[in-house]
């Protein structure tokens, strides 16, 4: 099916007023899955050993910059029994400024857990970049993951 140029200049129109983007992606590492059908996420994706790479968008209200939000994450995070082990001015390969903060958390059966939290900030979205597993997987795996959480496409 071929679509006139006047269908699909109305069409482009239309998607850019209503905001209509592409979804944010991350490049996960080939050694990862992708999952699909993620109803609270942009993006998913899993290694064999349990750690989970995440994309999640929401809208940035109240406005404010990443400072305030990643303040605002942390609050909650620290409250739920988290512990912020490392904090960090970041990057993304498209250009994009962001922080992250890298938790750690022990739970009842004494396993340790890894989680991070990116975020960067743009005037109408907050782009929200998750990576967690236990810590005996989830520490070999640093740089890679980390490469993968900067590959942010948004």
């Amino acid at each position: 099916m071929k679509l006139s140029p006047v269908f699909a200049t109305a069409f482009a129109c239309l998607c850019i007023a209503s905001g209509c983007t592409p979804a944010p992606h991350l490049f996960a590492p080939s050694e990862f899955a992708e999952l699909h059908d993620q109803r609270s996420y942009d993006y998913r994706a899993t290694s064999a050993q349990g750690i989970v790479l995440a994309v999640r968008t929401e809208p940035n209200k109240p406005r404010a910059n990443v400072d305030f939000w990643v303040d605002a994450i942390d609050v909650r995070l620290r409250r739920q029994g988290y512990v912020a082990e490392k904090s960090l001015s970041v990057q993304s390969d498209s250009g994009a400024i962001g922080k992250q903060i890298r938790y750690t958390r022990v739970e009842p059966d004494r396993r340790t857990y890894c989680y991070w939290v990116t975020l960067f900030a743009s005037n109408d979205k907050l782009y929200i970049v998750e990576a967690g597993g236990d810590q005996e997987a989830f520490k070999p795996a640093e740089g890679t993951v980390e490469k993968a959480v900067l590959s942010l496409r948004n």
